[in-house]
């Protein structure tokens, strides 16, 4: 008994310091977030519901990386329904055709998907972006991305523009290259509860991809699509 308390007591701590960075826990399968099951894609899907004022950018090499959140405004769950009932804006960074294919073979190797999701992804998310268009951004990129990701970021005032503002959410899934599957890579689901001192790699993620999306349209390498 006293050997089984001390395993959870180390636990217990072990999650404190993983919460304490704004590493909320770790998927296996990256794709178990996007479909709202595991541990921490249920999670994930209690703060998909709640939110309400919020900016959502997502970080893509394939839109339809997303397919199952790029339905019809009359699906509960899809990204066009909440931005219909809420006041949720949508920033979509996406590879260029000519790049998505000179990119893809470094991030699978000999995966039965490769090369046939593009266009699908593409055209679902042309279709969700004509509702409401006017509260999405949809940006074509020209420049390697590194990861994907989903953050939810609310729109509430700001003590710093280098730290998330608390209730910001989402996921991470870093790029190794060359792995035995586009699935076979892990999630890394983030919270940050405004505590600037204990959230340091959910900043690192907000940071990256909130300058990504600023710096890329100033410079040219991301360019607003149609």
């Amino acid at each position: 008994m006293k050997r089984q308390l001390l395993v959870l007591l180390a636990d217990a701590r072990k999650r404190l310091r993983e919460q304490d960075s704004g590493l909320f826990g770790v998927e296996e399968r990256w794709s178990d977030l996007v479909t709202f099951s595991g541990k921490h894609g249920k999670r994930l899907r209690q703060r998909f519901d709640q939110a309400s004022s919020a900016t959502w950018y997502f970080i893509t090499h394939d839109p339809h990386a997303f397919a199952t959140w790029l339905g019809r405004e009359s699906e509960l769950r899809s990204i066009a329904s909440k931005v219909s009932r809420s006041n949720i804006s949508v920033v979509w960074v996406f590879h260029g055709e000519e790049l998505y294919a000179s990119q893809r073979p470094l991030l699978v190797v000999n995966a039965p998907e490769d090369g046939v999701t593009y266009s699908p992804g593409m055209h679902l998310l042309r279709n969700a972006s004509t509702s409401n268009s006017n509260r999405w951004l949809v940006l074509s990129s020209q420049v390697p991305h590194f990861y994907l990701a989903f953050l939810s970021v609310p729109d509430v005032p700001r003590n710093s523009e280098d730290h998330a503002p608390a209730g910001t959410f989402g996921f991470v899934q870093p790029y190794l290259l060359a792995p035995r599957s586009y699935a076979a890579r892990a999630g890394l689901y983030l919270e940050a509860n405004g505590d600037s001192a204990n959230q340091f790699l959910v900043d690192y993620y907000y940071k990256s991809i909130v300058d990504f999306v600023r710096i890329g349209q100033e410079q040219g390498w991301l360019t607003q699509t149609s």
